[in-house]
């Protein structure tokens, strides 16, 4: 009967369990913790993570008692990182890592092998083996840390989603805004074009204008019913982006938001100040270095393991048939002959150099998007300002002249509707420059929190593209 256990080791094992699981636990929610006060330090919103249905179900009320009146820029926000179920999924990977640091403290589990030999005779041995892999009590602080460095990694990137969620909400509540203002202001282009055509059908009746001058008030009529139904289904797809965002469905989407794009603020942050703060705050910046910190724990742990795979210890211990006991120590070592670690070791050396190439990249990339975000911003105040101060008025008095010129029988009444036209079609204008700022504010926002914005930001113009007779004159 042969006989081998690993007694040092198992009571070696047994201590370390005990005082890593006395101190360690599955649980995220201090992570969570962690994370829920770094996205209140960074743009003072709130997030939680809903455990349990009675969460969800709190969850639920609150949101449907925010719809109930107009919808505030702020209670979408809220809504949208609440309701949204892909941002509450996205936690979960805050269990994933915990675990990983937990698993990390642990020994592995040793190997247990069992023989039954029988015979003729009805002698029998039995042949029992427990051995485990001594090397893995030496390599858990190099795993810890790894553990750890992917826990930070985690943490950046959910906190860089979460943001990039936040700011898409704000992007796709200006849009919807703008879109509003929009289709109020083309309903009223509507109205005026379908008015001129009823006159001039009247005066075609009497014989005061030719068929060309009907059929022209009746194209631009044309015209600005298509360029309605366009701004409908912008403010239809606007909406259902926002939607989406939100985690909004069924009798939820029937939300209402009445308030217009605001004015621009008259300041705006300097230049250098701006590059310095994106530099800081950037999660990008800190999830290439929570990267290239892991890639260099993984390094660390490669060039231990390549060298040395397993070595496992025991103690072995045999009965003979007639009795008698003996016993020892055991040692198992897996030699590195025929795979001795160095493709292993180059790929671990090539994955930290590449991070840190990524890193590096990332340094200037950060710095380039924010100048380019204030240069955008300051354009796009000075075209909101231009309109405001200057086009805007300009339209607005060649309308109030055109009507006394109309009132003192000097203009025709299509000659005034037209004069009307463009002042509705610089509104619209304003209408647009209005959009670019806010949504390149919240561009700006996004990155001074520490996200990069997306590249492809929709800056597509408002204005109809059926709409071109709008900007005639009075032909």
């Amino acid at each position: 009967m042969n006989i081998r256990t690993s007694i040092l080791i198992g009571i070696v094992s047994a201590a370390m369990v005990l005082l890593f699981s006395g101190c360690a636990t599955t649980d995220p929610e201090k992570p969570f913790a962690g994370l829920k006060e770094e996205i209140k330090a960074r743009t003072n919103a709130e997030i939680e993570w809903q455990r349990s249905l009675e969460a969800r179900r709190h969850a639920s009320q609150r949101i449907r008692s925010m719809l109930r009146d107009d919808l505030t820029l702020e209670e979408a926000i809220a809504i949208g990182l609440a309701n949204n179920r892909r941002i509450q999924g996205l936690y979960q990977e805050l269990g994933v890592a915990q675990a990983g640091v937990v698993q990390s403290q642990l020994l592995d589990n040793p190997h247990v092998g069992f023989a039954y030999l029988g015979s003729s005779s009805n002698l029998y041995k039995l042949e029992l083996e427990a051995v485990t892999n001594i090397l893995s009590l030496f390599l858990i602080p190099l795993r810890q840390a790894l553990a750890e460095a992917q826990m930070a990694r985690a943490h950046h990137r959910i906190a860089g989603l979460v943001l990039a969620h936040l700011f898409d909400i704000r992007r796709a509540y200006v849009m919807v805004q703008a879109h509003q203002q929009a289709y109020r202001l083309l309903e009223r282009v509507l109205l005026s074009s379908e008015a001129a055509h009823e006159m001039a059908e009247r005066l075609r009746d009497a014989g005061n204008i030719t068929r060309l001058e009907l059929l022209s008030r009746r194209s631009l009529a044309e015209e600005d019913r298509l360029a309605l139904s366009s701004a409908s289904l912008a403010v239809f797809e606007s909406r259902e982006r926002l939607n989406r965002l939100m985690g909004l469905w069924g009798e939820d989407i029937a939300w209402t938001v009445k308030a217009d794009l605001p004015a621009v603020p008259m300041d705006y942050p300097d230049v250098e100040e701006v590059e310095k703060r994106a530099v800081e705050a950037s999660l990008d910046m800190a999830l290439a270095k929570s990267r290239l910190t892991a890639g260099a724990r993984e390094l660390g742990i490669t060039n231990v393991t390549s060298i040395l795979p397993e070595f496992e210890v025991g103690a072995a211990f045999e009965r003979e048939e007639d009795g008698m006991w003996f016993g020892g120590p055991a040692f198992a070592l897996q030699l590195p002959i025929f795979d001795p670690g160095h493709a292993k070791r180059s790929k671990a050396r090539a994955i930290v150099e590449r991070h840190w190439e990524e890193f590096t990249a990332l340094s200037v990339e950060v710095r380039s998007q924010a100048r380019e975000a204030f240069r955008r911003l300051e354009v796009a105040r000075e075209q909101v300002l231009y309109y405001e101060k200057s086009f805007l008025p300009l339209r607005q008095a060649m309308t109030r002249q055109a009507q006394r010129r109309y009132n003192g029988m000097f203009l025709g009444v299509f000659d005034l509707l037209m004069i009307k036209r463009m002042e509705i079609r610089a509104s619209l204008g304003y209408i647009d420059a209005l959009k670019a700022y806010w949504i390149t504010q919240s561009d700006m926002e996004e990155l001074l929190a520490g996200k990069l914005p997306p590249h492809s930001t929709d800056m597509r113009m408002i204005l109809p593209v059926s709409g071109g007779s709008m900007g005639q004159g009075g032909h």
